[in-house]
């Protein structure tokens, strides 16, 4: 794959970096006021000399409540309520092992999506291209009831149900309402069923957006949001639970009295902390468990600091690997092949791809890990639209027809 020697060990360093932060561990002395630091330093320093810095540069990366300067510099746009919150620790109060995991995630982050592209370069042409193909291939619709599991699904699932439903969007679009309004165009009469509404209802239930959007406040408000936005809400707020977000959410979106189950996309389960989505029209019915979801979406400084200590690493295989990076979480190119190139198709798409992430909502809440997954989405489905599509399906004769 052209990934050169220098690239690999590169790699194995930070990996045996990461292994050496888990057996590191973290704890905090006694007292309230007690400071946040390793739990076995011997295993930090040899972790801190992986990475090429101190192991004092490592300790501030992990525990300081605040991300490192040059990630502060980098930012384009006014720090806003929720960023201050984070800076000044006013926001949700993070454990020690929460901040060590965070820069742990933060590392691994960068390194998988510095593979992808290094598998996107290996991949380029280098000669000049008149046409491109690119094959989007999701996980597609995941229900672990189907494949005889019983648990919730995760919020990992969530995310890939949510972007199948986006992308069935767009085929509903350009198969049927598109080919329709241009029948009524041309005057041809054609008597059809009513066909569903392009968008699956349960779509909005994720993802809608406030109409104050462009508001820099993550106050809670009687506005009806999608489940996306209200995660990042209670992920800010010192007493956001879960419990609370299903509350809210089931205000906005849950059925009202004589609603029946096939008119609404959302349910109430049994068990704490579940909740059942109708997909696909409310043909696939998903039972999700949100336990440990708002630790997820939680800004973590720590997390963000990986990439300035990988940049300013003492190691030149690790600094030169890593430098003029933007960071894992503020681009999308490293998951699409041919956004690196130089090519006027190249730079066509990647320059949609920038247009859809620093416009709109996506200018105020670019740094928010919860609404990136929505903007991805929206960056991708505007890469396609301008794309001469073809659709390939997997039709299964049985629920379980996979196994």
């Amino acid at each position: 794959m052209g990934i050169s020697g220098e690239e690999q060990k590169a790699f194995w360093l930070v990996l045996g970096a990461i292994c050496h932060l888990g057996a590191a561990g973290a704890t905090k002395d006694s007292g309230e006021a007690g400071r946040k630091q390793f739990a076995r330093h011997e295993w930090a320093q040899k972790a801190a000399y992986l990475l090429g810095c101190t192991l004092e540069e490592l300790s501030s990366a992990i525990f300081k409540p605040h991300a490192k300067g040059s990630l502060q510099r980098s930012t384009s746009f006014r720090q806003g309520p929720e960023e201050a919150a984070l800076a000044d620790g006013s926001g949700p109060k993070t454990s020690a092992l929460e901040c060590l995991e965070a820069l742990a995630s933060g590392l691994y982050s960068e390194l998988f999506t510095l593979l992808i592209c290094l598998l996107n370069r290996a991949l380029k042409s280098s000669q000049r291209s008149l046409c491109s193909m690119m094959i989007v291939d999701t996980p597609g619709l995941q229900n672990p009831e189907m494949a005889g599991q019983s648990r919730g699904a995760t919020f990992e699932e969530l995310c890939h149900n949510y972007a199948q439903e986006r992308l069935q969007g767009l085929f509903h679009e350009r198969t049927f309402v598109q080919e329709l309004e241009r029948y009524k165009e041309e005057n041809v009469d054609l008597c059809l069923d009513a066909l569903e509404p392009t968008v699956s209802g349960s779509v909005a239930t994720v993802d809608e957006a406030s109409h104050q959007a462009l508001v820099r406040t993550l106050a809670r408000t009687d506005e009806a949001r999608g489940l996306l936005w209200l995660l990042e809400e209670e992920s800010l707020q010192p007493g956001g639970s879960e419990e609370g977000l299903l509350e809210r959410l089931f205000t906005h979106y849950g059925p009202q009295d004589g609603d029946k189950k096939a008119s609404n996309p959302l349910l109430r389960s049994n068990k704490p902390r579940h909740f059942f989505l109708g997909h696909s029209y409310g043909t696939n019915w998903v039972e999700y468990d949100t336990s440990g979801w708002l630790s997820y979406v939680r800004q973590n400084p720590a997390s963000q600091n990986s990439l300035v200590l990988l940049q300013e690493s003492q190691k030149k295989i690790i600094s030169s690997l890593f430098a003029g990076r933007a960071g894992a979480a503020t681009v999308l190119s490293g998951s699409i092949a041919g956004l690196e190139g130089g090519s006027q198709l190249a730079l066509r798409r990647a320059t949609s791809m920038r247009k859809t992430f620093t416009t709109g909502v996506a200018a105020v809440k670019k740094k928010s890990m919860c609404i990136q997954i929505k903007l991805q989405v929206d960056a991708l489905i505007d890469s396609l639209k301008k794309s001469k599509l073809h659709f390939v399906h997997c039709f299964l004769p049985k629920a379980n027809g996979w196994r």
